[in-house]
């Protein structure tokens, strides 16, 4: 288990992290402290565990997590005939928001998440929202039209972009309560 260990850091978990695109920007940063769970090892991935058995002790100043969106996104489709989705890693997400207790946190999904179960906060582009983040400024017009579809590289198709993690950061650096007297 990783225990808490960051103090007054800035700490920022992202679980079902992928390739960590929700880390890019605080990674950039070294105020913060970046922490990526994912049940694959891959390039953005600290801890390779499992959110139904969160690995992790700590209070992050922010948690994202991605759960993979391939069940949500076939089921809309019309032409196929799927089983309904699994919510068991959507549903220990939300168990993981309550456990780490963050100040702030964000769930991506796709617009099948959204009519399947809950409506989302909002949604930028293609990537739906869930949780509670300050306001975030983000620049639409750099989210190039809609992810890519093919199926050859799912980890790549449902990368977080950088403008997103950016805008994420600079939104709990402003308007979040963030001291960063705490950082020095």
């Amino acid at each position: 288990m990783v225990a808490d260990q960051f103090g007054d850091e800035l700490l920022h978990v992202d679980l079902c992290a992928g390739r960590g695109g929700w880390q890019a920007a605080t990674a950039e940063d070294p105020r913060w402290t970046t922490i990526g769970l994912d049940i694959v090892p891959m390039k953005g991935v600290d801890v390779v565990g499992d959110v139904q058995q969160l690995p992790l002790d700590c209070s992050p100043t922010l948690l994202t997590m991605s759960p993979p969106c391939t069940e949500f996104a076939r089921w809309m489709l019309p032409w196929l005939d799927e089983p309904n989705p699994d919510l068991s890693l959507v549903e220990a997400c939300v168990q993981a928001v309550d456990d780490l207790d963050p100040t702030w946190w964000v769930m991506e999904n796709s617009r099948g998440l959204h009519q399947y179960w809950e409506p989302a906060r909002t949604h930028i582009g293609p990537y739906y929202l869930w949780g509670e983040w300050p306001a975030m400024d983000v620049d639409e017009s750099q989210i190039k039209g809609k992810m890519q579809t093919s199926g050859e590289d799912p980890a790549k198709r449902a990368e977080i972009p950088h403008v997103l993690s950016k805008a994420l950061k600079l939104a709990v650096e402003t308007h979040g309560g963030v001291d960063f007297q705490l950082c020095r």
